[in-house]
């Protein structure tokens, strides 16, 4: 019996080395290693993927070759031989591999192609700790659709853009939510989310033209709110694509009464953007006094909390939550043993007071 590949399988093989020898140098690997900031290299990704090997074993209706694992393995080896400083391994050996054996048509439709073309990188989460990882062994929990328990160590979990489905990401007394700062040139904003979304969507448009990120944002179906819109950092896109505005997000008094000159003028314009606080506690309290910076005075005053943001949701849940911010239904408080204010009207006529 022959065991050896084809020879189609074998001039796959053949290219792949070349390609591999010219463009996973040493040097590329190198600078990975050398470099804390990084875990992949982003541009070799990119010409792996338009090489179409991401997409080696993902069958063509899927924007996959639709070429068999046996293929699969011929690229495989050569990746080994350069330690190509990737994350094929977990995306195509695992990731994709997983979504083919488990996923629904709709994941598969929407997984694969993305994964084919280098879009997405994915990660596979089985470990628990030391051991092998048995059904007798594993303790996390999915609970309507909550992930309960602990994965460690997960290969490339740092990457992959499926891991904002932290397995850690629960709690039994506190609603989390998903929220990310999107750091731009033209400003700074916030999305919040009731459920997982894909943020490296949002930050791919952040230099397209307002239009773009505005589809973007509704696409994913998030809350996109600006940040201190009058500061050093100031935010300079359209504010109709956003829902909410940081009015309050420092100590500093003075910082603050810009932002609500801004949204004073945008609620006279018409918008009806959500007012809300921020806590910008970026200056922590430094260890020794060479480590401090000219912000760091404000440590004392600029922490998690003040200010508070109260939000004041129809029921107990993420999405309520959400649906609260965008509507209005808030109001900020100095920190959370503050007053605050709260309005009150009978809606319904019922004689009992509805909080507004």
């Amino acid at each position: 019996m022959n065991f050896d590949y084809s020879d189609d399988q074998k001039f796959l093989k053949s290219e792949a080395r070349k390609f591999l020898d010219a463009r996973a140098t040493a040097k590329v690997n190198r600078a990975v290693l050398d470099d804390p900031s990084k875990s992949y290299d982003p541009e070799l990704w990119t010409a792996v993927a338009e090489m179409g090997w991401l997409g080696a074993a993902i069958p063509e209706e899927f924007g996959g070759l639709g070429l068999g694992h046996i293929d699969l393995c011929a690229i495989a080896e050569e990746l080994g031989r350069v330690v190509a400083p990737i994350p094929f391994a977990s995306t195509v050996y695992f990731f994709a591999e997983a979504v083919l054996l488990a996923g629904t048509e709709a994941q598969k439709a929407d997984l694969l192609p993305r994964i084919a073309s280098g879009e997405l990188i994915g990660c596979f989460a089985t470990s628990e700790g030391p051991g092998a990882a048995t059904a007798a062994s594993l303790s996390t929990t999915v609970i309507d659709g909550s992930i309960n328990g602990v994965k460690i160590p997960v290969t490339d979990g740092d990457i992959a853009h499926n891991t904002w489905t932290d397995p850690e990401f629960h709690s039994d007394k506190v609603l989390l939510l998903w929220c990310a700062e999107w750091t731009t040139h033209r400003g700074h904003g916030t999305s919040i989310s009731a459920k997982p979304y894909d943020h490296q969507r949002l930050y791919d448009v952040r230099d397209k033209r307002d239009a773009v990120i505005g589809q973007t944002k509704r696409d994913l179906g998030i809350h996109l709110s600006a940040n201190h819109p009058e500061s050093g950092n100031a935010f300079t896109f359209s504010y109709d694509i956003v829902d909410s505005v940081e009015v309050w997000n420092s100590a500093v008094w003075a910082n603050n009464a810009g932002n609500i000159r801004v949204w004073d003028g945008l609620l006279k314009s018409g918008r009806r953007l959500t007012g809300r606080g921020g806590s910008d506690s970026h200056h922590g309290t430094p260890d020794t006094p060479a480590q401090a910076t000219s912000l760091s005075y404000q440590a004392p005053e600029n922490n998690v909390g003040t200010p508070t943001t109260w939000v004041y949701a129809k029921t107990r849940t993420r999405q309520a939550v959400v649906d609260a911010l965008t509507n209005g239904r808030v109001s900020i408080a100095a920190n959370p043993y503050s007053p605050r204010v709260e309005f009150y009207a009978d809606r319904d006529g019922d004689g009992r007071m509805d909080m507004r």
